[in-house]
């Protein structure tokens, strides 16, 4: 490897930079307003820096702000029961926890993490990326979507990028991931539950 090489990320700039673009341009400063949304990666960011986001100096304190994450929230599954229709591990973590694990030590997002979720999480920070940990400190106004068939918590996400397999955590045995009628109903209702008792 190149140890002169060094990468640069700026997604929190890019973002500060819109919100001061909108101010200047859109008159972000009348706004009463102001909803935050992304759909699927989007979701996850929203779950993640919404507070960063409401605390932005171009966001007026008289607005009304609110974060609308669709379909992202994941959960962390590294302490289910391994197997079909549970959990599953990947260097003996949760699926979904390993993969935010490798965008956190790529990223180095704390500047824009819920600064409360990691203190809680300080041996383990990349679950403020993962909705399930990280949503309980949400201070911000939140809505969001997410479908009790969502294919990646139910069918993709733990088969680790191998789809059409009958690994997921609701795919019936060698169902089509890409088929809804192949998640297991009574699965989905659990894992709904699942959601619904973490956001509570």
């Amino acid at each position: 490897s190149d140890e002169s090489l060094k990468l640069h990320f700026r997604g929190a700039e890019i973002l500060s930079s819109v919100f001061f673009d909108l101010r200047r341009k859109h008159a972000l400063s009348d706004a009463s307003d102001i909803v935050l949304s992304g759909c699927s990666a989007g979701g996850i960011a929203i779950f993640a820096h919404l507070d960063w986001a409401a605390k932005h100096a171009a966001i007026p304190k008289s607005a009304r702000f609110s974060g609308f994450p669709i379909e992202g929230y994941y959960m962390d599954d590294s302490d289910w029961q391994p197997g079909p229709y549970r959990g599953h591990r990947v260097e003996g973590i949760g699926t979904f926890a390993y993969l935010k694990k490798s965008v956190y030590q790529t990223h180095r997002p704390d500047a824009v993490l819920n600064k409360a979720c990691l203190r809680k999480y300080a041996d383990k920070p990349y679950l403020c990326m993962v909705a399930s940990a990280s949503a309980a400190f949400i201070r911000s106004e939140l809505f969001f979507w997410q479908s009790k068939f969502d294919q990646d918590m139910l069918a993709w996400q733990p088969n680790y990028g191998k789809y059409e397999s009958d690994d997921g955590i609701c795919l019936k045995a060698g169902g089509n991931s890409e088929n809804t009628s192949d998640i297991e109903a009574e699965c989905a209702d659990r894992m709904a539950m699942r959601m619904s008792d973490q956001i509570q």
